[in-house]
């Protein structure tokens, strides 16, 4: 078994870090506190009441932009005073953080948000002289110490699975009632009284949420913030390849809200019924189509292991080709159509990941390049290449009348239904054609000596 190796820095980087970190310290200078301009406050009711020492040091000394998300001041005190650095220097602590997060033993380990605060901290215990120790060291030292085998565990919404699935490096787990219970016991341990309460409120809120899901497990060696932000990356691609596998593809009104649990986009609604200034009752329902759960017995399983099959060869970890890389991307924009609730919000997304995956570039004809080569890659004859040829360009149009002209209303929805289930049939087909290839020009090629020949 290989001995953790642990995380280091070129000689020339770190001192490259380490410069750049005093900078940033002579940098820090006292800050002025701002009055507020705003004239306004809505009444919100409070939801939580917080003191300054429920919150982590570095929400208490950063102030954001809520709308661009960028930082304009990172302040902290000392000496009774409020210090801190203005908007350009906050410019570089996120661009020392960016090069730091970069480097060949961090990229695949550490999160860029905990170089960041890491930073800050060495930053305030420097000007508080409460530590003699370089940037570069005090990272090195922090960020090896927070290193952990971990493994995270995502639900995905709206999927249910009997058994595990491998699609490396994840496993689709099932959320039982028995793992939740394991769970729920394990959290009552060595607690009593409100302590004890306070823990079955939260595993019966978590269950509510979680019971009977799948989840996207991962487990990898790395810091927390990196090992949950990968989860939830890989949490979305396979909530992408079961998108694609599900029948919504084929149906212009259906929808699957298959993504990480929280993210998916389930719109609702409340209204409020007042009569002479009294409130009377109120409405609050979720809009239709309505998220339903996709329950994949063995049996089901089984039905779909030669698609399965083909997705595992497409995500495996390892060295990838030019073209796996552009067929998994184009099936994720692809799935996403199944997350929008209208047709035209659907073509939108269809035909964006055809364009990427069927044209060698922008220059080429778009409706006719598409239409021949997803008629030659799914046409069995002369009469059907003709048919997939004139579905697209139909298709193709109601796209054009939506993006151009806003015009969203679509009145053949049997003709839509056609042209959707040759596109989710390429789709499917898509991760068949990748050992074969090692690049999309290779493909598309393929595809045309079929046609001119």
């Amino acid at each position: 078994m290989n001995t953790p190796t642990n995380l280091s820095f070129h000689p020339d980087a770190a001192a490259n870090f380490n410069a750049r970190g005093n900078s940033l310290l002579s940098a820090i200078e006292p800050l002025k506190p701002k009055e507020s301009t705003r004239t306004f406050r809505a009444e919100s009711h409070p939801v939580l009441v917080l003191t300054p020492n429920d919150l982590p040091l570095t929400m208490l000394r950063q102030t954001v932009d809520p709308f661009t998300m960028e930082v304009s001041e990172i302040a902290f005190v000392s000496e009774d005073k409020t210090v801190g650095l203005t908007s350009k220097h906050c410019e570089e602590v996120e661009a020392l953080a960016e090069a730091i997060q970069k480097t060949t033993d961090f990229k695949p380990r550490v999160s860029r948000d905990y170089v960041r605060r890491t930073i800050l901290d060495w930053l305030e215990r420097q000007h508080e002289k409460a530590s003699e120790i370089d940037l570069s060291s005090f990272i090195l030292e922090r960020a090896n110490d927070a290193l952990a085998t971990v493994e995270v565990w995502v639900p995905l919404a709206n999927l249910a699975v009997e058994r595990e699935v491998r699609l490396d490096p994840v496993r689709l787990r099932n959320l039982s009632k028995a793992r939740i219970d394991a769970w729920a016991e394990e959290a009552r341990i060595g607690k009593s009284g409100s302590d004890l309460k306070l823990a079955d409120e939260t595993m019966e809120k978590l269950r509510q949420r979680i019971q009977g899901l799948a989840a996207a497990v991962i487990t990898l060696r790395a810091e927390s913030m990196f090992a949950v932000d990968k989860a939830l990356e890989k949490a979305e691609e396979t909530a992408a390849l079961f998108r694609l596998l599900h029948p919504a593809n084929s149906k212009p009104n259906a929808v699957y809200y298959c993504r990480p649990l929280g993210r998916e986009p389930i719109e609702t609604h409340l209204a409020l019924l007042v009569k002479d200034g009294v409130l009377q009752s109120r409405i609050e329902n979720t809009s239709p189509p309505f998220p339903v759960k996709w329950e994949l017995s063995e049996q089901h399983l089984s039905s779909l292991e030669e698609d399965l099959a083909d997705l595992r060869q497409l995500v495996r970890i390892g060295r990838r080709s030019d073209f796996s890389l552009a067929a998994l991307e184009a099936i994720r924009l692809y799935s996403r159509s199944t997350l929008s609730r209208t047709p035209s919000d659907k073509l939108v997304y269809i035909f964006s990941s055809l364009e990427s995956i069927l044209l060698k570039d922008s220059g080429e004809p778009l409706q006719a390049s598409i239409g021949d080569r997803l008629a030659f890659v799914l046409g069995k004859s002369l009469h059907e290449r003709k048919r997939i040829n004139s579905l697209v360009r139909t298709a193709y149009g109601w796209r054009s009348r939506f993006v151009h002209h806003g015009q969203t209303t679509i009145d053949d929805l049997k003709t839509l239904q056609a042209f959707m289930k040759y596109t989710w049939e390429f789709f499917l087909r898509l991760s068949k054609h990748v050992p074969h290839y090692q690049s999309k020009i290779e493909f598309i090629d393929a595809i045309d000596s079929r046609k001119y020949a």
